[in-house]
């Protein structure tokens, strides 16, 4: 597939319901195949994750599905402990060019870590990760406490500050009092001015999330 071909893809995912919400991805401006990725997981085992991953597309791609690999550490049936790798057998056994899009693997990422994605995990050969599949099969709480451990971790690892890793594309930093009280005025003064034109009983709430 031509460099092209890949751009139009990644424009695609602005179209409604392409992207699964609390998922960012954006190409790296020196290859177009790899991709650089955040999921943000608000419910379930996994609530207040923040989970680096790179997708890498192949050149033959879409003859062959593209690769994730998660950059951060994560307790998952489908995730290798030691690699990262994301393994999607259970849901894609054999990629169907022009069938299967990279969206649809978006949306299979996002949805394996909910109860129903877990539920639908039937057969050990098909997880990167066994004693997280054991574990949710047979001591479901057990899982559920080292789900949330991983996903406490993820969330206040010093990867997701930019001042410590420049490379990465999408960057977080931490903001003190003020910053975020500049930046909440902000968007909640574009927000009533559109509610003006579009519902003016509309009301916003917005919350400030501290990670420690």
């Amino acid at each position: 597939m031509s460099n092209l071909e890949i751009t139009l893809e990644f424009a695609s995912l602005r179209s409604p319901g392409h992207c699964p919400i609390g998922v960012w991805v954006i190409p790296s401006p020196t290859n177009v195949y790899l991709w650089e990725g955040v999921l943000f997981i608000h419910r379930g085992y996994y609530a207040g994750a923040i989970y680096r991953f790179i997708i890498d597309i192949p050149i033959t791609y879409p003859n062959e599905s593209p690769k994730i690999r998660f950059k951060t550490d994560c307790f998952h049936p489908l995730v290798d402990p030691n690699t990262g790798r994301f393994d999607i057998r259970s849901r894609f056994s054999n990629w169907r060019p022009h069938i299967d899009f990279i969206f649809h693997l978006l949306h299979f990422l996002k949805g394996s870590f909910k109860r129903a994605g877990l539920e639908r995990l039937k057969n050990e050969d098909e997880v990167q990760n066994k004693e997280a599949f054991r574990l949710y099969r047979d001591q479901t709480q057990v899982f559920a406490n080292l789900a949330s451990q991983s996903a406490i971790l993820s969330a206040s690892s010093p990867s997701l500050e930019s001042d410590s890793n420049e490379s990465q594309l999408i960057k977080f930093s931490n903001l003190d009092d003020q910053e975020w009280q500049s930046i909440r005025t902000q968007i909640l003064g574009h927000q009533t001015e559109t509610n003006k034109t579009t519902n003016p009983k509309a009301d916003v709430v917005t919350k400030k999330v501290h990670h420690t």
